[in-house]
């Protein structure tokens, strides 16, 4: 998967923006009454970021803080601060004086009792963001921490393959500086609590908002086997455009042929799976009526000529413009077969 950090688009996400605020207000007031000291959690304006991304936002030393989604929400919910902000919390948690917690900033030591202390950190923060969340939303929700992690040289390994959004706050304790923070949460759980989908702008944007492209009438469905949040965001106009049902399938889901009668199927083939082949030549063997499109993220001849052999209809390379990926898309449903990479 390739690098991304997009900036969410201004009031797509205009729900999940309020339900953080409310967020953060609410950790704000309970840090603040179990640390006894002014702590203030300022929020920045989101962005969707993947796991190649983590690196560049996330240098130097980091403690993470993590807990499960649970009744009609899943998923992993993390909160990041960094390694000065956990010993700061840690320490006024153990009503250290702010002398000692100053002290214990500068040398950066984490001991062993600073481990519990700020696992109390996560139980209150999570039972804080639980609270939020439960008064702002229709459907039952509930987290539970599940434990902490510590980075001593960077932030990475734990988003996986799955698009996250990323909610960046500021957050001063006492009279020490303003540091930075991060909430992150699957990309499906955000979209589930917004309502709508979230719009986002990346590097080589073409400008053009989704609302911005005329909706054609509604000719068909395509279900989307795709992680990729560059891609995600080029499908979503590409179904505006040429009158499709946008359905992103679950990660771990292999498509059945007959739940598939009449439709569009996009699978993106990255390294390691190759067994998306299998699928697309099993879906054409059926005998349905069913179009298959493959993307190449790593597009080679071999990779083309596997795709062709697997019967796939449209066979596209990455990156590929929309436009480029409605037209091959609208050809194949007249029944034009594509054989060539975008």
């Amino acid at each position: 998967m390739s690098q991304a950090i997009f900036q969410i688009a201004e009031k797509s996400d205009s729900r999940l923006t309020d339900l953080m605020a409310a967020a953060l207000k609410a950790i704000e007031e309970s840090i603040r009454s179990l640390v006894d000291k002014d702590v203030t959690f300022t929020a920045d304006r989101p962005n969707l970021i993947n796991e190649e991304g983590l690196g560049d936002l996330l240098g130097g030393r980091w403690a993470r803080l993590h807990g499960e989604f649970d009744k009609d929400f899943e998923g992993t919910v993390h909160i990041l601060f960094e390694w000065k902000t956990a010993l700061t919390f840690s320490g006024f948690i153990r009503m250290n004086p702010e002398e000692v917690v100053a002290s214990t900033r500068d040398l950066g030591e984490w001991k062993n009792e600073d481990d519990e202390a700020f696992g109390e950190v996560g139980n209150i923060l999570f039972s804080a963001l639980d609270e939020a969340l439960r008064g702002g939303l229709d459907k039952k929700i509930n987290i539970r921490s599940s434990g902490m992690e510590k980075y001593e040289e960077g932030v990475s390994g734990f988003l996986g393959e799955d698009p996250h959004i990323g909610y960046p706050f500021r957050v001063k304790i006492a009279d020490f500086p303003e540091e930075p923070g991060y909430i992150f949460m699957p990309l499906d759980t955000a979209e589930a609590m917004n309502g709508q989908p979230i719009r986002f702008h990346g590097e080589d944007d073409d400008l053009e908002d989704l609302e911005d492209i005329e909706e054609a009438p509604i000719r068909g469905e395509m279900s989307i086997y795709a992680q990729e949040p560059a891609v995600l965001k080029a499908l979503r106009k590409c179904c505006r455009r040429i009158g499709l049902v946008f359905d992103r399938r679950p990660k771990g889901e292999v498509p059945n042929p007959a739940a598939h009668e009449g439709k569009v199927v996009f699978l993106e083939l990255g390294p390691g799976q190759e067994k998306r082949l299998e699928w697309c030549l099993r879906l054409k063997e059926s005998g349905r009526n069913i179009t298959v499109a493959i993307l190449l993220l790593e597009p080679t001849k071999r990779g083309v000529v596997l795709a062709f052999k697997a019967m796939a209809d449209v066979i596209l390379g990455w990156p590929t413009k929309e436009r480029s990926i409605s037209g091959k898309l609208a050809e194949a449903l007249e029944g034009t077969r594509s054989e060539t990479t975008g």
